[in-house]
């Protein structure tokens, strides 16, 4: 619907609603980051400029304001740090530079409001960061231990390379989960890098473990030996690795988080009203309301609605008469 309104009525964009907001600043407020990613590239590309995204509200704030609150998103649906950053950021880029640093009404910018808005879950999530951290460091600095016995104890015969590239996965994991641990930075880039390197880390943990259990296969001395052995791993790969390597995946080369999916309320639109002349009163259809039609029958409703129009056109003539 918004594509064919607009490709007809490309004006569309800067309509406001009673509180000075355009269809850009509606789809960041309402969280619909599809449609906004649409709007970005449907203003740069059939308009010629892009004074909708420059459009400021009655209190002064901006798209990249509305895009540092909250809003309907996190009280709908669950939410992590890395999506609402990734939203804050994809808006900043969207939008001219010399609104970054614009204060509303309030004498904020967007950075002060999402620090704000967003402190008790960025002392969530952090706090969830250094934990699972802390242990998987811990279980991935045992599997690297195992994995350098095993490849130590091995002959020279029968070294094979599944020891070699678990001690290699491992450590590159428990070096990730550390370089957690140690970044401090209270700077916004934090949910940009650290998320990333943390999926990183999980991954080649759980690679390090898999590579662990297939050198421990070669040990077997039949082909049946090494399919009991390898079952359980196989079965555990194929259903953990879309657990590891899909937040990974997404967060790559995904621009915005999903949408909002939450329904929201239609925008009031202010519409001009019409002046009334005090000696004559044109008749208004609109102005005549009908009950539920759960409370009373048609005919009642229509015999009614011409009893008023009749006393109007009465009331009408009198004046005219005195006129």
């Amino acid at each position: 619907m918004v594509k064919k309104i607009l490709q007809f009525f490309p004006s569309g964009m800067n309509v406001l609603d009673d509180e000075g907001k355009n269809i850009v600043l509606l789809a960041v407020e309402k969280r619909q980051t599809k449609l906004y990613q649409f709007l970005y590239q449907f203003s740069y590309r059939d308009l010629d400029d892009n004074t909708a995204f420059k459009q400021v509200d009655k209190d002064g704030n901006t798209a990249l304001h509305l895009a540092a609150k909250p809003g309907i998103n996190l009280y709908g649906q669950t939410t992590t740090m890395v999506e609402e950053f990734k939203w804050f950021q994809f808006v900043k880029s969207s939008v001219p530079s010399e609104l970054w640093e614009r204060y509303n009404k309030e004498g904020k910018t967007a950075e002060e409001i999402f620090r704000g808005s967003y402190k008790e879950h960025m002392t969530r999530d952090r706090k969830w960061l250094d934990q699972t951290s802390q242990t998987c460091s811990v279980a991935s600095t045992l599997v690297a231990s195992m994995a350098f016995s095993n490849f130590a104890g091995e002959n020279i015969e029968k070294k094979n390379d599944a020891s070699l590239v678990a001690l290699s996965l491992s450590l590159t994991s428990t070096i990730s989960f550390l370089a957690i641990l140690a970044f401090r930075s209270q700077s916004l880039n934090f949910w940009k890098y650290v998320p990333f390197m943390l999926h990183i880390a999980i991954l080649t943990m759980f690679g390090s473990i898999v590579a662990l259990w297939i050198s421990l296969m070669f040990h077997g001395q039949s082909i049946t030996t090494c399919a009991i052995l390898g079952s359980p791993i196989a079965i555990l790969t194929i259903v953990s690795l879309p657990i590891f390597i899909g937040p990974t995946v997404m967060s790559m080369f995904s621009e915005v988080p999903p949408p909002n999916q939450n329904t929201t309320n239609a925008s009031q639109y202010q519409r001009p009203r019409k002046k009334e002349n005090p000696t004559l009163r044109a008749y208004d259809p609109t102005q005549y309301t009908i009950e539920s039609p759960m409370t009373r029958s048609r005919g009642n409703r229509m015999k009614e609605a011409l009893q008023v129009l009749i006393s109007d056109m009465l009331e009408m003539e009198a004046q005219l008469n005195d006129a």
